[in-house]
Parts: C-alpha cells; structure tokens; sequence
C-alpha cells in the first residue's frame, strides 16, 4: 500500500510539472503603433521586418483643387511624382531609395528603430532616420557641386492613447536645404503628425505637420511657409492606400524641408496619393 501511495505522488508531481515547467522560452511579440513606415511626409518609427520588401509611388498634383473642373481640380497640372523601394536589413533596421522627378533628386536612408518599450503606462517607440540626397538636375545652376549633396537626420518618437489615436513627432535636421542658394544654409523643423484607426482597425485618418523653428525661411521676396497635410488611410492586404491635401506639392524629405511655397489654407490646397505594398 505505502509503495503504491508513494507511485501515486510520484505520478502527481511529474504531472504537475509538466503543467507549468516550460522548455522552450516564449518568444515576445514586439508591439506597434503605426501600421505603415510612413505617415504621409514623415517617417514613423515603424522598420520592415528582416528580409521584407516594400515598394511605393506617390503624386502630387501641380494645380490646386481651387481652380475647380476648369483643370480638373489640379490633375490637369501634371505632378511631382516619387518611387520608393525599402528593405529590413535586421527587424531594426530599415534600408530605403526614393527619387523623385522633380530635380531628379535621388535619396538614400537609413532608419534605426533602438526603443520598444512601455514607459509610466504609454507605449514608446523610438527610432532615428538619417540619409543623404542628391540633386542631378537643379533647377538653378549650383555654383559648388559639392552642395549638390543635402543630409538630413530625423529623431522619431512615437506613442499611443487610447488604443486608438497614434502620435508621432520627429525634430529634423537637414543641411544644404536649397543648395542653389550661394550662402550655408540649414533648417532646424519639427514634424508631427496623429493617425486615429477607425473600430475596423484598417481605415485611419491622418494629420501632419511641418514646422521650420531655426534656419532657411525663404529668401526674404519668397517667403517659404510650414507644411499641412490631412486624409485618409486605407489598409487592404498589405497595401496601404493614402490619399491626402496639403499646400505642400513636394514629395521627398530634403525638398519638402525646404518648406512650401503657399500658405496653408482652402485656395492652396493640392491633392496626393500614395500606394504602398509589402512583399
């Protein structure tokens, strides 16, 4: 009896083990904020995955929508049109080339996302992008051919409240803003920008702004102004559909840097898309 009291609590103990014992960690799933490495202008912190592609084109119309059916709403105008190809190098890092047609500038980036975390309740993601531009057709012949070349960095923060409204805000740096211009010159910006997801999770509104606080504002006849943009995103099986206005008709980080050429209101608001896919 006492030898088949002991198997008993022997048996016991091995099944209770193997209830809680693990062998293998748990791996942890990081969590994210935005859904797309972009928001409309402006970086978010999100990297692709390793090894993953995304490929994406975006137009800005030339004529604003104020000019009503006599242009179309502006798509009569022709477009700035931009072509972007990115690669996750890790699952922390991101590759990215863009040109656009406008100057035929072409860009280099790299985004590093360094936080995940949750701080005081709040997620945080935090991530830098930096990268390099170059001019191949300017407009306005450039004197030195070394300001052909416009650096830039963006530090990236994000979060979410409410499960349901992202923030981001990226304070930038770029040096060269217009490299026509025969003096040094740099700007100083903070971008922000808010997407709500509607209760289906795929449809989300978009805000963003760009704000100069130091450095390039124009040439004193031409006055440069801060940048708006406002839509719609739109989510179908790894596409990502965006479509915007803004008094901004420039499409790539170091031009739009330089600011927009109108002020921001109903008469000079332009229309945008952009389509983005992930392999």
């Amino acid at each position: 009896m006492k030898l088949f009291f002991l198997f008993l609590v022997f048996s016991l103990s091995l099944f209770s083990q193997s209830k809680w014992k693990r062998t293998e960690p748990v791996a942890e799933i990081e969590k994210t904020i935005f859904k797309s490495p972009q928001a409309f202008n402006l970086h978010t912190a999100e990297v692709l995955p390793k090894n993953d592609l995304f490929y994406g084109i975006s137009h800005r119309f030339n004529g604003p929508i104020s000019d009503g059916y006599s242009t179309f709403f502006g798509l009569d105008n022709g477009a700035m049109m931009r072509m972007i190809l990115a690669y996750g190098i890790t699952d922390k890092i991101m590759l990215t080339l863009g040109r656009s047609n406008f100057e035929s500038n072409v860009d280099l980036q790299v985004k590093y996302k360094f936080l995940n975390s949750d701080i005081a309740g709040l997620p945080i993601i935090l991530a830098l992008n930096a990268g390099i531009a170059h001019i191949g057709k300017p407009q306005v012949k450039i004197e030195n051919s070394q300001k052909e070349f416009q650096p830039f960095v963006s530090f990236i923060f994000n979060t979410m409240v409410f499960d349901k409204l992202a923030i981001g805000i990226n304070p930038s740096y770029i040096y060269n803003t217009v490299p026509a211009c025969p003096c040094n010159n740099y700007s100083v910006l903070v971008g922000s920008y808010i997407q709500y997801y509607f209760s289906d999770d795929m449809t989300s509104i978009i805000f963003e702004s760009i704000n100069t606080v130091d450095g390039w504002r124009g040439d004193g006849v031409n006055p440069n102004y801060d940048t708006y943009s406002f839509g719609v995103e739109f989510e179908t099986g790894g596409h990502f559909f965006k479509l915007l206005l803004s008094n901004n008709n420039l499409i790539n980080q170091s031009q739009i840097f330089n600011g927009a050429n109108n002020e921001f209101n109903l008469k000079n608001l332009i229309l945008g898309f952009q389509i983005t896919r992930n392999f």
